[in-house]
Order: C-alpha cells, then sequence, then structure tokens
C-alpha cells in the first residue's frame, strides 16, 4: 500500500487531502498529521469573530475547479441556521468560519465517498522531524510516535513573522506583547479602555481593530505603517484581460512588480481600476508562487 503523508491539517492540508481521496488509486493511505484539534480550519479560518470575513467574494471560493458553485451550493443549503446568512450572493464577502466549517465537510464527504482501497486516517500530533530512510519518508512526532510514507506534503500554513526589531529585547518577553497575532487568546486581559498599538496596518491589523470593535474597545487604537498606507476598500470591478497570455512571464520578484505596475499604469489611461489588473493575474498565481 502507498502511503501519502501530509504534515498539516490546515486548509491547505484538507484540500489535499480531499483531492488525493477522490483521485488516488487503489491501495492508497492518505495520514493528514495536524497539532490543533480542529480540521480545514488552520489559522485563516479558526475565528469565532463574524466580522472577521474571506478576502475574496464567495462566487471564486469553490473548493472544486470544475464545480465553481460548490461553496455557494454549500452555503444555500445551511441558509437560516445560527452563524449562516439566510441569503447569499456570489459578490459577497462571507464570514471566514463559514468557510473553515465547509473545508472540514468537503474533506468528511470525500472520505464517504473514497474509492474503495482509498483511506484516510488522520493523525492527532506535532511533526518534530522528517527524515529519508531507504528512499522513503520517516516523520517523528513530538509524542515519539513515527510513520513511513513514500510521499510527504509539506502544509505548514502561517509560520509567525519575524519581530520588528530584530533584536532580542526585554518587550518581546512582556505580557502586553503579542508576536502572534491570531491566537484565541490575544485579547485576553485587555481593559475596554485600553490603548493598543498595532504595528503594522494591512489585514490583520483591520482582522484586529474588527475584532476589538466588536468587543466593545474604546481604547484608543494606534496603528503603525511604515508607508502611511492603509488597507485599500474592495470595489466591484468588471473582468480584466490575462494581460501575460501573449508573453513570456517575468523571472524575478522586482520584474513582476515593474510588469504589474505598467499594466495598473496602462489600464488607468482606460479608465480600468487597478484592482481588476490584479484580478487579471489570478491564471498565474500558481506560478508566481
Amino acid at each position: 500500500m502507498r502511503t501519502i503523508a501530509i504534515i498539516g491539517g490546515g486548509p491547505s492540508g484538507t484540500l489535499v487531502a480531499t483531492h488525493l481521496l477522490r483521485r488516488a488509486p487503489p491501495d492508497t493511505r492518505v495520514l493528514l498529521i495536524e497539532r490543533r484539534p480542529s480540521i480545514g480550519r488552520g489559522v485563516a479560518y479558526d475565528t469565532e469573530c463574524a466580522g472577521h470575513l474571506l478576502n475574496v467574494p464567495a462566487g471564486r471560493m469553490s473548493a472544486f475547479s470544475d464545480a465553481p458553485q460548490h461553496f455557494m451550493d454549500w452555503v444555500a443549503t445551511h441558509a437560516g441556521r445560527p452563524g449562516f446568512p439566510d441569503k447569499a450572493d456570489p459578490g459577497d464577502f462571507l464570514p471566514r468560519r463559514l468557510y473553515g466549517i465547509y473545508l472540514g465537510d468537503v474533506l468528511a464527504e470525500a472520505r464517504r465517498a473514497a474509492p474503495p482501497g482509498v483511506s484516510l486516517e488522520i493523525v492527532a500530533g506535532e511533526a518534530v522531524d522528517l527524515e529519508e530512510v531507504a528512499g522513503r519518508g520517516r516523520l517523528t512526532l513530538a509524542d515519539g510516535g513515527a510513520f513511513e510514507a513514500d510521499r510527504v506534503v509539506l502544509a505548514l500554513g502561517n509560520l509567525p513573522g519575524e519581530y520588528p526589531i530584530p533584536r532580542s529585547l526585554p518587550a518581546y518577553r512582556s505580557p502586553r506583547y503579542v508576536h502572534i497575532p491570531w491566537r484565541g487568546d490575544t485579547l485576553a486581559g485587555l481593559k475596554p479602555d485600553d490603548d493598543v498599538l498595532l504595528v503594522g496596518q494591512g489585514l490583520t491589523a483591520t482582522d484586529l481593530m474588527v475584532q476589538l470593535d466588536g468587543a466593545g474597545h474604546r481604547g484608543t487604537i494606534h496603528a503603525l505603517s511604515r508607508h502611511g498606507l492603509r488597507v485599500q476598500v474592495h470595489r466591484s470591478v468588471q473582468p480584466y484581460r490575462s494581460f501575460l497570455a501573449d508573453e513570456s512571464a517575468p523571472g524575478t520578484a522586482r520584474a513582476w512588480v515593474r510588469r504589474v505596475r505598467a499594466e495598473v499604469r496602462a489600464a488607468a489611461e482606460l479608465g480600468v481600476d487597478w484592482r481588476a489588473v490584479v484580478d487579471g493575474l489570478r491564471p498565474h498565481a500558481q506560478a508566481i508562487w
């Protein structure tokens, strides 16, 4: 029997497992190793805050490219249940927690419908070592357990970022400092009138502002940005051509930036919003990564 081990049961690992269960040949065992209690949610979707929204319209969030309405159909079957909208349109930005539930359901359905001889084993644990032994991967868990696999998929998710000042500082050991803002206890112990400093003004900062507001926070929120920029509001735009379809893709990150900026300028002369240009990059997302 061939064994495929997936380290990480967040969105990426869950989707890999789902597609393997649908497509793998007989005599395939899929191991999904996850240290968190929930499968499918990962960091992005393991939130109970209704104000934490998807950053892609619901109509583009299907787990299956051959069934683009799959997520929308799933939402419709849950309409009116606690935490679910009574009605959803493809252009809506739905709560992220719903997508985490969706991914868990998608995996469960793939497990039930798997062909004979194709199985899924969910392993609750943390992989701490990986080595190659006789052409196979050998995984060691924190509790001492071990597995061997013919293929190993790393679906590790979002790792903690660098410290804002890259050297050891006493402030980093203070209970007032939060280095991983996605933890469930990020706001624990914060009083309603306490001031908060957010280092950065990206989407994570926006999430925290929304979460603070929902919790009734009344203190001042200070947000730092190196360039003085804020998250831009989404706007609905018309589809834009895939502007790299007839040319070679840039070879470096800097070349990508120059090419996209040039296209934004060209689109602006035609009255096209820059957001449409970014949408035009979607067919090339995998190649860029």
